[in-house]
Formats: C-alpha cells, structure tokens, sequence
C-alpha cells in the first residue's frame, strides 16, 4: 500500500491541507473507507507521539466519517472489519444516531462472534494441551522418583 501522507507529513501540515489532502483521496482516489479511517486514526494518535503535530481537529471530517457510517452499509461490505473502527468516532454522532449506530453494529456480532469463537476454542485447545503435557512430565518425574525408592 502507498501511503498517501507520511508520519513527518501530518505533523507538520496544517490540518486544513492534510485534510484536503486526505478527502481528495476518498473521492477522487482509491475510496477506500478502510484507509480513509486508518488515516483518521493516525491523525488522531500522533499528537501523543510527536510533540508538534497538530490536534485532530473532527470538524474537518464530519461529513466522509457520517456519510461512511450513516449512509453505506457497512455491516453487508466485503470488509466488515472496519465496523470496528465504529467506536473511536462516536464523537462524530448525535445520540439517537449513535444508538442506531450500535443496534447495527450488534446485528453483525453473530459475524464477529464467530470469529471470535474459532479463536477462543483454539485457545483453549492450546491451553488443554499444555496442562496435559504438563501432568504428564510431572507424573512422570513422580514416578521415576518413586519407582527408585522402590528399588532401594
């Protein structure tokens, strides 16, 4: 993947021109919300990481983070993944829209739920056999201790 602003970029920019910069992206480019919200993201995390960069300003992106969540359907996508990204930008909505976000968000959880459970079940797999070999090497460093006391 190209990135279209680097670290230094958005740092150094004005919020204004990384803006435009990032919705000529979106419309014009790759349109991909994905990347679009990897990039919000980014703009949002760097102040804590360089001490120059500019505060995410959300005014800037009101509108393509609303039309991204609002109007498509995000839960029906071929990535459902970025729904995901649903709670980072709670900021940009109303309540009620909020709500209505939330009641979508949960319709998808038998998706996420089952990716979920594929990956609790292979922990737990995992888990089962370390405490087997685990009881198994104990059992059987009893038993040659004991078996040689037997000896003697």
């Amino acid at each position: 993947m190209k990135f279209l602003l680097t670290m230094n970029q958005i740092a150094y920019f004005k919020p204004e021109t990384t803006a435009r910069r990032l919705k000529n992206d979106y419309y014009h480019g790759s349109g991909n919300p994905v990347h679009f919200l990897g990039y919000l993201r980014l703009i949002r995390l760097l102040p804590r990481l360089a001490s120059r960069a500019k505060e995410f300003q959300p005014e800037l992106y009101q509108k393509e983070v609303r039309e991204i969540f609002l109007d498509t359907p995000w839960e029906h996508s071929k990535n459902p993944w970025f729904a995901l990204f649903l709670p980072e930008f709670r900021t940009f909505f109303s309540p009620e829209e909020w709500r209505q976000l939330k009641r979508r968000y949960q319709m998808m959880h038998p998706f996420l739920n089952n990716h979920l459970i594929k990956a609790l079940e292979h922990a737990y797999s995992q888990l089962l056999l370390e405490q087997f070999l685990h009881i198994t090497t104990f059992l059987t460093k009893n038993w040659r201790i004991h078996s040689t006391k037997l000896r003697c």
